[in-house]
């Protein structure tokens, strides 16, 4: 392999490790922007209104209320319609959540499948009559606190792996550096003449704590 073609692998290295992830970074917000909006848009069905005081139409432990939890009543024929209707809502909303983390060749955590499918036994015991609101209510509260509770744990694993990642590119672009640096030196009457330009121009730019040098 020569020169030019071991200087294009060592660049085209330390773009993959500086420059991708940042742009898949920038991807994967674009996509979380976008299933907010889509998700938003679900749940602000006029069709829910009728409901949106006995349950939480966003099963976040955020949105349980006081009402919510008092409520003894169990759901109406009209009411159940309703219900049908945010079911179907949520469905389509998991499915593009889980649509997009398959675009980033990730998988939903445990804790959000496991959260879904407890979500989705409730509604179908509420549905049934099984449930009152308030009890409905209660539950979901409990189910939200444990994602939470989860999330933020998953959150502080995945921050101490970018920590990790960023130390290894930091390491990668080092060696990248000492190694034009050490080209840079050679002169054309060195005994690597017949293996390199005899002629090398090269340009520093200094970005942050970083220097990028790049030779023609």
């Amino acid at each position: 392999m020569n020169y030019s073609m071991r200087l294009g692998r060592l660049r085209c290295i330390v773009a993959v490790g500086m420059v991708l992830p940042s742009c898949a970074e920038m991807e994967m917000m674009q996509a979380k922007d976008e299933i907010k909006a889509y998700c938003s848009k679900l749940y602000s069905d006029p069709e829910l209104d009728s409901i949106r005081h006995k349950i939480p139409i966003a099963l976040k432990s955020t949105n349980v209320t006081a009402e919510m939890l008092s409520d003894t009543t169990r759901p109406s024929k009209e009411e159940l319609l309703k219900i049908r209707i945010w079911a179907r809502a949520r469905f389509n909303c998991h499915q593009l959540q889980i649509k997009k983390a398959l675009e980033f060749n990730q998988h939903p955590p445990v804790w959000f499948t496991e959260a879904r499918a407890k979500n989705t036994i409730l509604i179908a015991d509420l549905y049934t009559g099984k449930l009152t609101y308030g009890e409905f209510a209660r539950r979901a509260l409990d189910i939200a606190l444990d994602s939470d509770r989860a999330h933020a744990q998953y959150q502080r694993l995945v921050l101490e792996d970018r920590r990790v990642n960023l130390q290894e590119q930091e390491i990668a672009l080092r060696q990248y550096q000492n190694l034009l640096n050490n080209l840079n030196q050679m002169t054309p009457q060195s005994q690597h003449q017949g293996q390199f330009p005899q002629r090398m121009n090269c340009t520093s730019q200094r970005i942050g704590t970083f220097t990028y040098t790049n030779c023609n």
